[in-house]
């Protein structure tokens, strides 16, 4: 291409230009973020700025001394008008956009069935302008473990193909935004997953955040993970027809799956409820009532409001997401003194913290030691699984060896231990699933004189000899259990439940202690 050394002002005679493809010369202009074009004779396109811009003369200067240094080519310098310039730039960046969403649909594609058949429950995606940089990361597990590492512009059309193309929404880059979408893989054609998704402005950018899951898978009870006697108390709460019973945990510790697999058990007879926030399973014999966002008033007006239809549905049974406040807990009181059946959730640890936790919601103690009111407390949480073909013998180091010594004494030659190094079995994570520890409580009529106990003495100790003389675990136990029998690393457990001790493990009767 002819030019001559007087000032471009026509950008399309740029786009003629064939850019070089030396990776010096490329990363010199992109550190130095200098408004240039090399093509492959060593000519150097720059754009036209005012006079007295020393520091943009400078490296100018220095990149035609790297151009020279590389090629051995003297390279023309041809100032491009300021305006021509960016007019240049806008046109091929939509250009390149343009070429990137000719694929970015089976790009997403690919992302959604990479989390499938992963198993993956989230996916993160940050993309950031400044750094040119998108990461993708997956929730496996309970751990979030890299996936790949794009350029902005890729991971930008990524987002807005799924903002624009799959959920159908509008993408606001200026604030919060939620949505949701079905997604039916190929190879899975009668399968159907809800991708639920939120995006937030980042300092650097954007991030964004999606749940993917399948409504209608809803784990057997039996599969949870509950020992003997939880599961006959976990099974025994499906079969009751009024009170209430409260599945406990803190997030992410699997209670709504819990919630959804005792409710598959009950009669489809039954005139079943459930007022999510969200629904995050479906099932054939329930109604389900999500809370929304865009109901006058919020989430809490549009929580009043169906908890007061829902008294007057003549419901047998209410799922109640989570008891939260004083509203739901109203709620499941008047049922229940109806003689329905109220199932629900809780953000509490154990037994007998529980019953703090529904004084602070307004339930007084003669509420809870009203006979046939409460049913049954569960309180669990999720430890990650390790893989069976690479765990370990030893602890990270010999200190954390001579501490689970001391924990597990006799057991120890049984205690296995992550390998995060991994193999291809669990693909190079040591982990391959996640399961429960859990403490489940039936609540009979001998059990009421030990909740006034634990509720006007504030003594728990008589619950702890109940729990010795039925065989009722509570969660460090429970995983105690579970360390030795190889599944769960002690280490990774403390992290999630807090240590192993002779507070909660005194009444454990293997050890004695």
């Amino acid at each position: 291409m002819e030019l001559s050394n007087t000032l471009l002002t026509d950008y399309n005679d740029l786009f003629n230009v064939r850019p070089i493809q030396n990776e010096v010369i490329i990363r010199f202009i992109e550190d130095r973020k200098l408004p240039v074009i090399v093509d492959e004779q060593g000519g150097i396109y720059f754009k036209q700025v005012g006079i007295g811009e020393r520091s943009y003369n400078r490296a100018l200067q220095e990149l035609q001394a790297t151009v020279l240094r590389i090629t051995n080519k003297q390279g023309r310098r041809f100032p491009v008008d300021a305006a021509a310039f960016e007019s240049y730039l806008a046109k091929r960046e939509t250009q390149s956009v343009g070429a990137v969403e000719q694929d970015v649909n089976q790009k997403v594609e690919d992302l959604l069935n990479a989390m499938i058949a992963r198993r993956a429950s989230d996916l993160h995606i940050k993309v950031m302008k400044d750094e040119d940089l998108t990461t993708i990361r997956m929730r496996i597990n309970g751990e979030l473990v890299p996936y790949s590492k794009l350029n902005y512009a890729i991971g930008d059309a990524l987002l807005r193909a799924l903002w624009v193309s799959y959920a159908g929404a509008k993408r606001d880059e200026g604030a919060t935004s939620n949505a949701s979408f079905y997604y039916k893989p190929k190879t899975q054609p009668q399968r159907e997953f809800m991708v639920r998704m939120t995006e937030s402005p980042e300092v650097r950018g954007m991030m964004f955040v999606a749940r993917i899951r399948d409504p209608r898978e809803i784990r057997p009870l039996e599969e949870i993970g509950y020992n003997k006697q939880q599961l006959q108390v976990v099974e025994a709460l499906g079969g009751y027809r009024k009170g209430l019973a409260s599945i406990n945990g803190p997030t992410n510790s699997g209670k709504s799956s819990t919630q959804s697999s005792i409710i598959a058990r009950m009669p489809q007879t039954m005139h079943i409820v459930e007022i999510g926030d969200p629904v995050e399973t479906y099932q054939d014999h329930v109604a389900h009532l999500e809370l929304s966002e865009s109901f006058p008033g919020g989430k809490m007006a549009h929580l009043e409001q169906l908890l007061s239809a829902t008294v007057r549905q003549d419901p047998d049974i209410l799922a109640l997401t989570e008891m939260r406040d004083a509203l739901t807990a109203k709620a499941a009181l008047q049922l229940a003194s109806q003689g329905k059946f109220v199932i629900t959730t809780m953000h509490t640890t154990d037994f007998v913290s529980a019953f703090e936790r529904f004084q602070r919601m307004g339930l007084t103690r003669e509420d809870l030691v009203a006979p046939g009111f409460l049913r049954g407390l569960v309180s669990q949480k999720l430890i990650p699984k390790i893989c069976p073909n690479c765990s370990v013998t030893n602890a990270a180091s010999d200190s954390a060896t001579l501490y689970y010594q001391h924990i597990f004494g006799a057991d120890m030659g049984k205690v296995r231990f992550r390998n995060r190094d991994g193999c291809p079995e669990c693909n190079h994570t040591g982990i391959v699933d996640r399961v429960i520890v859990a403490e489940a409580v039936e609540i009979t009529n001998d059990l009421l004189p030990i909740i006034k106990s634990i509720l006007f003495k504030a003594d728990p100790a008589p619950f702890y000899d109940y729990a010795q003389k039925k065989g009722i675990l509570n969660i460090h136990q429970h995983a105690y259990e579970r360390v030795i029998a190889g599944e769960i690393d002690p280490a990774m457990t403390e992290s999630e439940i807090g240590r192993f001790g002779s507070e909660n493990l005194h009444h454990y009767w293997h050890r004695g202690v």
